[in-house]
């Protein structure tokens, strides 16, 4: 995967670290210091403990075009956001 991203590129790995996917991303503090989903009924959101930009979902439909809603372990917590 290249990585085009401006500011920082998030990955999405598997159990064996093997990249699967990936999406640009920058550091916020709150949901505030985030730019708008593009086309997408999904939540933007800090992720808390971590400090970034992501889309938070349910389904896949709660996200822009080309992106699918992924769980991720986050700080020993499942959760759900577009990739």
């Amino acid at each position: 995967m290249v990585n085009n991203c401006d500011f920082l590129c998030l990955q999405l790995q598997d159990a064996n670290m093997m990249i699967l996917d990936g999406f640009c991303s920058k550091e916020c503090a709150s949901a505030n210091d985030c730019v708008p989903a593009p086309q997408s009924k999904g939540t933007v959101t800090c992720i808390a403990g971590v400090g970034y930009c992501a889309i938070s979902c349910t389904v896949d439909a709660d996200c822009p075009i080309g992106m699918t809603c992924e769980g991720v372990n986050i700080n020993n917590m499942n959760q759900y956001y577009c990739w």
